[in-house]
């Protein structure tokens, strides 16, 4: 499997990835618009561990309805995941909207990463991150970034087809980070966000697509050790994160605040529906997962029985991370 991804304006995200030879030029194939407003409906994704899915589930639909499945991932019924990796995406952990909302990015505990095409569900590119992998982030270029809870390790790969033959024989670098759970791009400043045990650190990468690595040079220590999510405040120079609880991080003082509008515990993810929006958690109610989707306003719950959701994503844009939202285009 080769994977080609040609950068013609790096602060843009305006990215080619051609698999086989065809460019990429598509779209979210649904209905249901990335909307930040309070107007219309947007879908959460989700990662659901007992089918070993992610889902985009319409946030007005009923759940337990199969018409409230917008879009699905298995890979389990991927093509380009050998059978002998399907067990790398044992336990999804994290997904992400990115590059327009045409692909997602994915990782799981079993050490699997990958990065999805919305619109026929291939596997462009995957590799083995390993060390129970929470959390995956995309960098300008288009190599991808890990973080590896149990391994205590980032893991930055290179996505280049002259230096990468995924899935086993791809070029990273690895830093360490003790319980890394969570990264996130910054846009603006040109730096990765990481957070792990009780620590949030800053790292600048060398925008080297055929041998990328990451540099530490700064790091905050959090208000509660255990930190977990970690994700963009929409509109802001905001990080939420989590650790039992939730806090902001401010990117420019260096400061933390409570949230205090998130009264659950055991925080697994946090995510809010553009600027001034509804905010979703997951709040383990059973060891790690829980079939509940809760709106931190009490407005109302999602509910999936039988389900074992692990981290939920509004389906909106993240200017933080990926500037402004342009999908693939063949004009691009």
């Amino acid at each position: 499997m080769a994977i080609t991804i040609r950068q013609r304006r790096l602060s843009a995200f305006s990215l080619r990835i051609v698999l086989g030879g065809a460019l990429a030029t598509c779209l979210v194939p649904f209905g249901l618009a990335a909307d930040q407003s309070t107007q219309k409906a947007v879908g959460i994704l989700c990662c659901e561990q007992h089918s070993t899915r992610l889902l985009l589930l319409d946030e007005n639909a009923d759940w337990n309805s199969r018409r409230a499945v917008l879009w699905s991932w298995s890979p389990k019924e991927c093509p380009d995941i050998q059978p002998a990796h399907r067990p790398w995406f044992g336990s999804l952990t994290d997904g992400k909207r990115v590059l327009g909302g045409t692909h997602v990015i994915v990782s799981a505990s079993g050490g699997g990463i990958a990065l999805v095409r919305i619109k026929d569900k291939r596997a462009v590119f995957y590799a083995l991150a390993g060390g129970n992998t929470h959390s995956i982030e995309i960098l300008p270029d288009g190599n991808l970034v890990s973080a590896s809870s149990t391994g205590g390790y980032l893991r930055v790969f290179s996505t280049d087809s002259h230096v990468s033959r995924p899935p086993t024989n791809v070029k990273y670098a690895d830093v360490k980070l003790a319980a890394a759970h969570g990264v996130v791009w910054d846009y603006r400043l040109r730096r990765l966000w990481a957070i792990g045990g009780p620590v949030l650190a800053r790292y600048r990468y060398n925008d080297n697509r055929q041998q990328p690595a990451l540099a530490e040079e700064a790091r905050f220590r959090l208000p509660n050790p255990g930190g977990h999510d970690l994700f963009p405040v929409p509109g802001t120079r905001r990080l939420f994160l989590t650790a039992g609880k939730v806090w902001t991080f401010d990117t420019e003082t260096g400061t933390f605040e409570t949230l205090s509008a998130v009264s659950q515990d055991e925080v697994k993810s946090i995510s809010q529906r553009g600027p001034g929006g509804p905010i979703i958690v997951m709040a383990a109610t059973e060891s790690w997962w829980s079939d509940t989707i809760p709106f931190v306003d009490g407005s109302r719950q999602k509910v999936m029985q039988g389900a074992r959701f692990y981290k939920v994503r509004w389906w909106v844009p993240n200017p933080f991370s990926y500037g402004p939202d342009r999908p693939i285009s063949a004009g691009d």
